[in-house]
C-alpha cells in the first residue's frame, strides 16, 4: 500500500505486504513510551504500578515489592509505540489478564511517594521501600528507574517519570 503527498511526487510512506513500513517522515502516536506486553500471573496490576521480573514464572513481570530492584518498567495506559504487538495480536492481549503491556522508556505516568523527600523536577528515582509497585526519591548508589518530570512535595500520587533504567 502506497501514500502519495498530494503536494509532491515522492512516496510520503509504504507498508509491504511482509508488514514492514517505511516513511519519509515521523511516526506520530498518542502516547510517549516504548511498551511491549509481558506475561503475568498477578492478575490485580493496576495502572502506573512499578513492574519487576517474576522469577517463578519465565519472560513474566509482577508488581515490585518494596525495595526490589529488578525493575522492567511501569504499567503503561498510553504508549506510543508497543513493540511486540503482531496484526491483531494487541486487541487479544490488551484484554488478556495473563498479560500486562509494560512502559520500558519514555514518559510515563508513575505512582509515587515521597517517604524519601520532596520530589523535584529531575530528581532520580528508585523503588519505594515502603510501597509496592511505587517510585521514590532515590539516594546515591540505589537503582534509578528514571527522572521526575514533575514535582510531588508530599504524600503519594502520580507524575510523569522519565523511565530510563540505569
Amino acid at each position: 500500500m502506497l501514500f502519495r503527498s498530494v503536494s509532491q511526487s515522492r512516496y510520503e510512506s509504504r507498508f509491504e505486504n511482509n508488514g514492514d513500513a517505511f516513511a519519509d517522515g515521523a511516526w506520530t502516536g498518542g502516547g510517549a513510551d516504548y511498551a511491549e506486553f509481558f506475561p503475568t500471573t498477578d492478575r490485580t496490576l493496576g495502572d502506573y504500578e512499578i513492574v519487576c521480573l517474576n522469577p517463578l514464572q519465565e519472560r513474566g513481570v509482577k508488581r515490585c515489592e518494596a525495595g526490589e530492584t529488578r525493575v522492567v518498567g511501569v504499567i503503561s495506559t498510553d504508549p506510543g509505540f508497543i513493540g511486540n504487538a503482531y496484526a491483531g495480536a494487541e486487541s487479544n492481549l490488551e484484554n488478556d489478564p495473563n498479560y500486562a503491556l509494560v512502559g520500558l522508556v519514555g514518559q510515563i505516568e508513575t505512582f509515587v511517594t515521597a517517604e524519601s523527600g520532596a520530589i523535584r523536577v529531575g530528581d532520580a528515582l528508585t523503588t519505594s521501600i515502603s510501597r509496592a509497585g511505587y517510585a521514590a526519591k532515590a539516594s546515591g548508589g540505589t537503582y534509578i528507574i528514571g527522572r521526575a518530570l514533575e514535582a510531588l512535595s508530599s504524600g503519594t500520587g502520580t507524575i510523569r517519570v522519565l523511565v530510563d533504567r540505569k
